[in-house]
């Protein structure tokens, strides 16, 4: 189910009645199974944009197919888009609204007309999937839990329709490391499984981590689109919007003036890991003692 957008813009007018171009002549290609970065200084076009892609809002101009059908095409089946892309929002938690955390994950499940036992069986799964037990959780209030958990426990409402793209905006604003790194194991399982990746993050070093490709916006348009290494390899320009690169991006530039030799092509912390064990094992580049 590859997304692509074509010539897309979107236009509104603020409180003070002035019109903004949220997005302008945006055109981008994402292929099943990527996992995209979205960045670029606040305001810059990126939670409008997945809004577009989810069919959350209308283009002031330009196209999004999902599998070559257009969305907002007047036959489309709205039904079939829904199931097939999930947006978590920033902060979902604020979402939850059910008596239990299992009718709650189950809630989309119904409106969507799946039978008894296949609910239950997808939202056991997607409770799993996010670190619960289910017959722990299922008749708890979705109010009890921590912070943290309900923040899973929204997302699990997502993941239990099993779309093959899921858009995320900002999923780790004001989450502590053990959560960020969990939740994003659980991201890369579902990535490496097959589904569509596309996030919007500030964070860098995740981004760095574990995403293949980033886009870059700024003013409602696509500045940049490539790898993180060649993203992240131009800090004045990364500066220049406002953005840093990566944390092992930055440690990798540090022990290149130094004198140690490590790959300009560095983005993440394994990846850093790795060459340090390399250097410090005597073995230059090519691996030869």
């Amino acid at each position: 189910m590859p997304v692509e957008v074509t010539n897309l813009s979107y236009t509104y007018r603020n409180a003070a009645g002035e019109t903004v171009d949220a997005l302008d002549d945006v055109t981008l290609h994402i292929d099943d199974g990527e996992f995209v970065g979205l960045i670029g200084r606040t305001g810059c076009g990126k939670s409008t944009l997945l809004q577009l892609m989810a069919g959350l809002d209308v283009p002031s101009g330009g196209t999004v197919f999902l599998d070559g059908d257009d969305i907002n095409a007047v036959r489309y089946n709205r039904t079939t888009l829904r199931e097939r892309i999930g947006i978590v929002f920033q902060f979902p938690e604020i979402q939850l609204f059910s008596s239990t955390v299992e009718e709650d994950v189950a809630f989309g499940l119904r409106q969507r007309g799946f039978s008894g036992p296949e609910i239950q069986l997808r939202t056991s799964r997607a409770l799993e999937t996010m670190g619960f037990d289910f017959e722990t959780v299922r008749g708890l209030s979705p109010f009890v839990l921590s912070g943290g958990e309900k923040r899973r426990a929204a997302v699990a409402g997502i993941f239990a329709g099993d779309p093959g793209i899921l858009l995320l905006d900002e999923p780790l604003a004001g989450v502590d490391s053990c959560f960020r790194r969990s939740f994003m194991k659980m991201i890369c399982e579902l990535n490496k499984s097959g589904k569509t990746i596309i996030m919007v993050s500030h964070n860098m070093d995740v981004l760095g981590e574990y995403a293949e490709r980033i886009i870059v916006l700024d003013a409602g348009r696509v500045i940049a689109d490539d790898r993180p290494p060649v993203i992240f390899s131009d800090r004045a320009y990364m500066q220049s919007l406002h953005l840093c690169v990566s944390g092992p991006r930055r440690i990798a530039d540090k022990l290149l003036k130094a004198g140690v030799p490590v790959s300009t092509q560095i983005t993440g912390y394994r990846e850093l890991l790795d060459e340090l064990t390399t250097v410090l094992s005597g073995k230059d580049m090519d691996g030869e003692a």
